[in-house]
């Protein structure tokens, strides 16, 4: 029998999953104004108003679906696989004493084969990958696309106006494969009866 708190993670997780589903449709809205990368880049480059105004609608639907998944769909999974002893709990970046702790675990449940470098963890995505709950070939992009989120350094310059329409389309071409590893990662956890 699943516990409350198991029974609140699944519920965040499944409101979670509209929200991101609610926020592709948000960004397929917002991208109707852009015609292709070349209207992209010539909006990026000399922004007028109405202009920027897609650019942030198109980055804010972005960043709400990247935080969404990793804040509110992986993270919860491994808080559940944790409560389930699948898993040991993550720990706090830069300590190696909890890191070298992981890796014990991970060892003795068998999530890993070989441990890392001492003092270090697999992030996030590569655990959630460790643990069934996302494919192995994701794990890379989804913390590249994770990462990009942060990263506005040179927020005028073509090449960085570039990626982020690199960014983008990754998502898109990802979005249907992420919505089939959550959909299988709900169902090992919790089977529908």
């Amino acid at each position: 029998m699943t516990d409350q708190r198991s029974l609140v993670r699944q519920d965040r997780i499944l409101r979670a999953v509209a929200r991101i589903a609610s926020f592709r449709r948000g960004l397929e809205e917002a991208l109707r104004a852009v015609e292709d990368e070349e209207d992209w880049i010539r909006r990026w480059l000399a922004p007028k108003q109405a202009e920027d105004l897609v650019l942030a609608a198109v980055e804010r639907q972005y960043e709400r679906i990247v935080n969404a998944l990793q804040d509110e769909v992986f993270d919860v999974l491994e808080a559940e696989a944790v409560t389930r002893q699948l898993a040991p709990v993550a720990p706090k970046h830069g300590d190696p004493e909890e890191a070298d702790r992981w890796t014990e675990q991970s060892l003795a449940l068998r999530l890993i084969a070989e441990p890392p470098r001492r003092g270090e963890v697999p992030g996030r995505w590569v655990r959630a990958s460790l643990l069934g709950f996302l494919s192995p070939e994701l794990a890379g992009p989804l913390r590249e696309l994770s990462n990009f989120t942060h990263r506005y350094t040179r927020a005028d310059d073509e090449e960085h106006g570039r990626d982020v329409w690199a960014s983008l389309e990754s998502l898109q071409e990802l979005s249907p494969q992420i919505a089939t590893d959550i959909d299988r990662a709900l169902a090992s956890l919790w089977p529908r009866a």
